[in-house]
């Protein structure tokens, strides 16, 4: 799945004509919204906690605008999250917070605005994202990537004939598999989160 939204977001300068491409680059914030999430290892008293923090993204993205109202947007974030792990051990608890784990959303979602070419124009739009860690292994603990639904909406604001500003907001609910030592096993843990972004639209 990761490979097919790559190949679309590397086929829309192809099948674009000049008036129908637009490049976007936006500053990101991505909240998770799922509570504290709880995996239970194979034995009974041992447990760990994995809690994801709020971090910082960048943006890059391309709209392909095949009609007024209809559109084509594949776009991938950068970001980094802090993630706390405690492990339960019978009485015992062992904690430990990782800086820059690098969290990659990679989204390709249909749009549609209801107002094409004013000057507001809000839109919804659905489609696939396909999540990716990186930096994040401890303790013999990894995250797996995985590939969900996301719920797009926003607008554009236009500043002239080619320039935009852009507000969008993208759920992103996923599950994601752990695989660890024997003592942990393996299971899976949903997280829910929000990509919010403000940034620059240019129409070529």
């Amino acid at each position: 799945m990761p490979r097919l939204l790559l190949i679309a977001l590397l086929a829309l300068p192809l099948a674009a004509h000049a008036g129908d491409l637009s490049l976007i680059v936006s500053g990101q914030w991505l909240e998770k919204t799922a509570e504290d999430q709880t995996f239970e290892g194979i034995l009974e008293e041992t447990r760990t906690d994995f809690d994801l923090d709020a971090g910082a993204a960048l943006g890059v993205g391309i709209l392909w605008e095949w009609s007024e109202r209809w559109g084509l947007e594949a776009k991938a974030s950068f970001g980094e999250m802090d993630v706390t792990v405690r492990r339960f051990l019978e009485d015992a608890e062992f904690v430990l917070v990782l800086d820059a784990v690098e969290v990659i959303p990679i989204t390709a979602v249909v749009q549609y605005r209801f107002r094409p070419n004013v000057t507001w124009t809000p839109y919804v739009g659905a489609g696939v994202a396909h999540v990716r860690f990186r930096n994040l292994e401890v303790d013999a603990i990894s995250f797996d990537d995985d590939t969900g639904l996301v719920l797009n909406a926003g607008f554009d604001f236009a500043l002239g004939e080619r320039w935009f500003l852009n507000g969008d907001l993208k759920y992103v609910p996923f599950e994601t598999g752990i695989e660890g030592a024997s003592e942990a096993g393996r299971g899976e843990v949903s997280f829910e989160p929000i990509i919010a972004s403000a940034g620059l639209r240019y129409r070529f």
